[in-house]
């Protein structure tokens, strides 16, 4: 067992050992590729051929989760899966299958992040591949890239990066919104805008998008319900008191708002999941998670339903199984970010909306919880201002020290005054939250990323600006310094070496800009219905 940093444990409801296992049995866990979702999607699209995309996206989806794997780690408290077994990545043909069709026989040779992948694995990928060739996202990105942005390309200035081969990510749901409603409501809100005879065709198959999202997500947690039933027919006594308890949360999970702490936890990690189920984008947040959870907390400790020891133990189940979850990449992607990366960030503490301190017991109980893990996901931070508690500064700092490389910290001061500079209402910009790898939004109301679109070399820029607009590598060029066909650059004085440097940024920004454009404008044509819902108060 993990030595504790700050926490005493109180009372004799957790088994600490179990827990420490737990976490043990998480890092040893063994990378593979699951292709469940890869042949449930073909099968759905396959029936719903010449029918909206968007319906066919959420069909495809709903489908999946009815059909999918479901199983229980024997030893968590918290329960849902994304793939077949834990740490399998699932395909997603959709996006792309080009470059999976490429790799198949390279998964598991590769130098980092090997993916165990089985002979009879790659024959079910090769024999959907010929359905999706010329029909993916990356297709139709591919499809209206400009000359430019090809022969920058070449240039080695812009690299596409995930968002053209990939499902959207960097998002924050509105998980206190969520908590609050349910998903019921969402189903219930939709079935009645779907029958508006007063709304356009593409707004009706919105609502019937999200209608049938909403009841697969809701048929999702029941199948758990069935399953954990099953399992409660065990000797432990008390593994069964705690599997009859996780049953009964998944049958009725979301059929209205969150109603004790434990299945508000539960909640968060599965609606994370659904996410990374629908779409293979990264950087799916969990956002200020002490914020939003504290009244349920509160709400379950006040009623002596819940001790701080079984909180600790849940929050520290559910960061456990963060890395249950996986994702794989292209090599020419992976080779500069290994380590299996997800970047589901969670922060904690900083200032609230109204300007007071929002450091809280669970500010304290997720540093804990991150003590006793260690693992890389979730992506933890701390924010910070000049009026924290020293106490909490001190708990992050022993973390740090541990050597875990968590938590990042964020200074409130600086980052709410670089949002409010950007337009944001210093009320929102109060309520920030590191995203990703990493930027700052705000939870529920950033609706596309920002970062991550297009990857620049600023480098390569200057080199090219030095060879007078020339790659000396391919003898490319797109824009000159000066007159004539020589590859040196001649400059006056240094204010016009500035100039040109800025004429530089400025086309090759642009060109990155509108490379980027494409890859949105091909996401935002198969809206997907679970991350709308999750990021609007109300539905449009």
């Amino acid at each position: 067992m993990k030595p504790f940093l700050n926490y005493q444990p109180s009372s004799a409801d957790v088994d600490w050992d179990r827990l420490a296992r737990f976490q043990h049995a998480m890092e040893g866990r063994v990378a593979t590729i699951c292709p469940e979702r890869a042949l449930l999607y073909t099968e759905s699209f396959r029936t719903t051929e010449g029918e909206p995309y968007i319906l066919r996206k959420a069909k495809a989806f709903a489908h999946t989760l009815r059909k999918m794997t479901v199983y229980v780690e024997d030893d968590s408290l918290i329960f849902g899966n994304m793939a077949s077994r834990n740490f399998a990545a699932p395909i997603f043909p959709e996006y792309s299958i080009d470059w999976v069709i490429d790799e198949l026989d390279e998964f598991d040779g590769r130098s980092g992040d090997v993916f165990h992948i089985d002979e009879k694995t790659k024959d079910d990928l090769r024999g959907i591949a010929p359905y999706w060739l010329g029909h993916t996202h990356a297709d139709a990105v591919e499809a209206t890239l400009t000359e430019d942005i090809r022969t920058a390309e070449r240039q080695g200035v812009i690299h596409r990066g995930g968002i053209s081969m990939s499902g959207d990510g960097h998002i924050v749901p509105d998980y206190e919104m969520l908590l609050s409603r349910g998903l019921r409501s969402f189903a219930n809100e939709a079935m009645e805008k779907e029958a508006d005879i007063t709304l356009t065709q593409d707004q009706r198959d919105f609502y019937a998008s999200v209608r049938i999202s909403m009841e697969g997500v809701l048929d999702f947690f029941k199948r758990y319900g069935t399953l954990l039933s099953d399992r409660a027919a065990c000797a432990d006594m008390s593994r069964r008191t705690e599997l009859e308890r996780m049953s009964a949360m998944a049958f009725t999970m979301m059929e209205q708002p969150a109603r004790t702490f434990w299945e508000g936890v539960e909640t968060c990690y599965m609606v994370h999941l659904l996410q990374m189920i629908e779409s293979n984008g990264h950087s799916f947040c969990y956002g200020r998670f002490d914020q939003y959870m504290l009244d349920l907390y509160e709400r379950d400790v006040a009623a002596e339903a819940l001790s701080k020891d079984k909180a600790l133990e849940i929050v520290t189940d559910m960061f456990i199984m963060n890395s249950s979850a996986n994702k794989v990449r292209p090599y020419g992607h992976t080779k500069f970010s290994q380590g299996y990366p997800l970047y589901s960030n969670l922060v904690v503490g900083g200032l609230r909306p109204d300007g007071t301190d929002g450091t809280n017991d669970l500010s304290y109980l997720c540093i804990e919880a991150m003590n006793l893990t260690s693992l890389a996901e979730p992506n933890f931070s701390a924010r910070y201002h000049r009026d924290s508690p020293e106490e909490y500064l001190e708990a992050c700092a022993r973390l740090i020290r541990t050597g875990c490389g968590m938590p990042s910290m964020f200074n409130d001061e600086v980052a709410v005054k670089g949002l409010v500079e950007l337009g944001i209402p210093r009320e929102d910009a109060l309520d920030y939250c590191p995203i990703g790898c990493v930027e700052t939004g705000v939870p529920g109301k950033y609706g596309h990323r920002a970062t991550g679109m297009t990857y620049v070399n600023w480098g390569k820029v200057f080199e090219l600006m030095l060879y007078n607009g020339f790659d000396p590598k391919t003898g490319i060029r797109m824009i000159s310094v000066n007159d004539g066909d020589g590859q040196e650059s001649h400059f006056g004085s240094y204010d016009e070496l500035w100039e040109t440097w800025e004429r530089f940024l400025r086309f090759y920004s642009t060109t990155s800009r509108w490379n980027a454009t494409r890859s949105v404008t091909q996401h935002l044509r198969s809206t997907m219905p679970t991350r709308s819902q999750a990021l609007s108060s109300r539905i449009p």
